[in-house]
């Protein structure tokens, strides 16, 4: 009994849910169909539908509107067969609002989907592109639909611009080719299943101001050919390219040099003549049809190379300057050359980071070596300039000759060595020995370009000491070739002898040269004389002088003496000369100064006047003091004595002193202080 009850209850509760899913499904009648939003000509939102089949006269609809806040019933409209609503209260350019529409009869239809008018926005802050966006008109999308945008240009007609995924909701016009200010209007079409729906209209002004994109060099090569420089990027792909300028670039001095134009039509490629004579920086700027200009982003730099040659290791130094240009970086670099005119040969590679090689050559060729450099990427190999050697032994020097050693200073001494100009590569070794001891180095000396190579020796005592030098000479491969003569400097020294009046000079024999001594000349100087000058000379062999002083006892007392030796023409030319050191000596002063004179007597003894020799005249001063201490007469006047007189009157008989000081022509003082006696004629008492 109790199982009869249960399904009985189950079969009517199964009718009651049947009748309820009845009931309901009259009470919902389905919404509208093709419900759109579009906006009318006076810029507000207008709503269109279909009514649906078969619909009852008393049928309205209902408009319900969501501003942001949830969806809010603003209108209920009949009849029936209205299918058109606009929404004067809000704007179609200025916020999008979501509807959606019932129909009432009673009970209200399901709703329609969610829809929203489009608002297109136009931003105009670059003015060579259009930024445009849009809201998307649905809160889901439909399966299917696209947008459209169109453009009219001032003076035209709305055109398509675009077809785009319904899922874009912006897009950016760049405008090529206006070069004056235009306006433009821009207007977004959903299109989709029964809708057509266009949004509001937007229009500015453009002007095309935006530079083409920055070109992209590919490559920059040296044609090994020529010596021209090849320069490769990829095309610039804007619609309104106008042309390319090449710029050879100097980043330190800030140069930028335009070196070259080619059309947008022309490949992408120019050739810089005679440029690839060093590492050459170049830059590609894009110009459009405005003159907007696309400044270089990435430059190149081509690589220089150069070749050194090491004769006697028989290898080649290879150095370049790095390429520069390539983003992936350079992978590796190639070494390759040129041997005696023939097709190349490769003689190695090294990685992307080294920018030497060592290469092995063989002598007495002729070698042109050019680099390779390899991309990481795709891009083309770049080569650099030629860079030629020929692989010559260094021709000997036959010359290696000490023309003179010679004193030039109170510690300085000159070596000087003829050179053979012919040589190449010619190195020196300079050895000096004081007299009578072992050689020492003073260094090693390079081949210059004049034929007399010079060294001065700072560290000697020419005037006490000989000193011997002589040169090693080797050629470029540090191979000794030969030694020179020995030579040496000439140490003169010399005394006065003030009892004979006579100044004696001796010095040593000069050695070393090819063609002899021819004489030595002697030179001389007296006192404050500015320089020497040859006064007498004596043949080879002949090592000593005697000057007679006497002569010049009114002068200073100093002289001053030099030798020269000279050579007689040896195989190298005419011949040289060597001085000696320079030596004063000094006689000394010579003084006779009257005891006494004798006022009103005889002539030569009525004044009281020294004589003198061997003296600096301008030092010399005399003083009489009487015995009180008074200064009766001065002078600076040798030639001027005095006359027994003070103030105009004769002094009386008495004694006197007098102090007389000098300096002989050295500069050494003397005082000489003694008493005069004044004594009076009888006769003229």
């Amino acid at each position: 009994m109790n199982i009869l009850l249960e399904k009985g209850c189950a079969k009517i509760l199964s009718a009651m849910l049947f009748w309820l899913i009845a009931l309901t499904l009259e009470a919902q009648p389905s919404p509208p169909t093709n419900f759109c939003v579009g906006v009318n000509t006076a810029g507000f939102i207008e709503l269109t539908w279909e009514v649906p089949t078969n619909p009852d006269p008393a049928l309205n609809f209902q408009i319900f509107r969501d501003s942001g806040t949830g969806y809010v019933l603003i209108d209920v409209i009949g009849p029936f067969n209205t299918t058109n609503y606009i929404d004067f209260t809000a704007s179609a350019a200025i916020v999008h609002i979501y509807y959606v529409q019932s129909f009432l009869n009673g009970v209200s239809s399901a709703a329609t989907v969610s829809i929203s008018n489009i608002v297109l926005n136009l931003n105009a802050s670059v003015s060579s592109v259009a930024q445009m966006s849009w809201n998307s008109p649905f809160q889901q999308l439909p399966a299917t639909g696209d947008i459209e945008i169109l453009r009219k240009i001032a003076g035209g007609v709305f055109e398509e611009l675009v077809i785009l995924p319904l899922t874009t909701t912006s897009f950016n016009d760049t405008l090529y080719g206006f070069c004056d200010d235009v306006v433009i209007s821009y207007q977004v079409i959903y299109h989709g299943g029964d809708c057509t729906m266009a949004s509001n209209i937007e229009e500015n002004e453009f002007q095309d101001t935006q530079a083409p994109p920055q070109p992209v060099i590919e490559t920059a090569t040296v044609d090994i050919n020529t010596g021209d420089i090849i320069l490769y990027w990829y095309p610039v792909t804007v619609p309104d390219l106008d042309f390319y300028r090449v710029q050879d670039i100097d980043f330190v001095a800030q140069q930028f040099i335009n070196v070259g134009t080619i059309n947008a039509a022309g490949l992408p490629e120019f050739v810089y003549e005679g440029s690839g004579n060093s590492a050459t920086t170049l830059g590609v700027i894009a110009f459009d049809e405005c003159g907007n200009e696309a400044s270089f982003g990435e430059v190149a730099t081509t690589m220089f190379a150069d070749a050194t040659y090491t004769e006697c290791e028989l290898d080649a130094m290879i150095s370049w300057t790095p390429y520069a240009g390539w983003s992936e970086g350079v992978e590796k670099y190639e070494i390759r050359a040129q041997v005696d005119g023939a097709e190349d040969i490769g003689f190695g590679e090294v990685s992307g980071d080294v920018s030497f090689f060592m290469a092995t050559v063989e002598p007495n060729r002729e070698y042109c070596f050019y680099v390779v450099a390899h991309s990481n990427g795709n891009q083309r190999e770049s080569r650099s300039n030629l860079a030629c050697l020929a692989t010559t032994y260094p021709e000997v020097s036959t010359v290696n000759y000490i023309s003179s050693v010679t004193v030039v200073g109170e510690s300085t001494i000159e070596v000087n060595l003829l050179q053979d100009l012919d040589a190449v590569g010619t190195t020196y070794k300079l050895f000096r020995a004081r007299s009578g001891s072992a050689f020492i180095s003073l260094g090693t000396f390079f081949q210059s370009s004049n034929p007399v190579l010079i060294y001065t020796d700072n560290d000697v005592d020419p005037r006490n000491l000989v000193y011997q030098y002589k040169w090693e000479a080797y050629d470029g491969c540090e191979v000794l070739i030969s030694t020179s003569n020995i030579s040496q400097n000439i140490v003169l020294s010399g005394l006065a002898d003030s009892r004979e009046l006579r100044n004696y000079l001796n010095w040593n024999e000069y050695i070393g040269w090819d063609g002899q001594v021819l004489e030595y000349e002697i030179l001389r100087k007296l006192g404050s004389e500015d320089m020497l000058t040859p006064f007498a000379n004596v043949s080879a062999g002949v090592l000593v002088f005697v000057d007679d002083a006497e002569q010049y006892r009114f002068d200073e007392g100093e002289f001053c003496y030099q030798i020269r030796a000279r050579e007689n023409n040896n195989s190298f030319g005419p011949g040289a000369a060597s001085f000696s050191n320079v030596i004063c000596v000094t006689q000394e002063p010579v003084m006779w100064i009257p005891s006494a004179i004798i006022l009103n007597g005889a002539d030569e003894n009525q004044v009281f006047k020294p004589v003198a020799g061997f003296i600096d005249f301008d030092s010399f001063r005399m003083e009489i003091i009487n015995k009180w201490g008074e200064k009766l007469f001065s002078t600076d006047d040798i030639e001027q004595g005095w006359d027994g007189s003070f103030k105009g009157n004769e002094v009386r008989e008495d004694f006197y002193q007098y102090i007389i000081t000098y300096r002989d022509g050295s500069g050494k003082p003397f005082v000489e202080r003694d008493i005069l006696y004044v004594l009076k004629h009888p006769e003229n008492q």
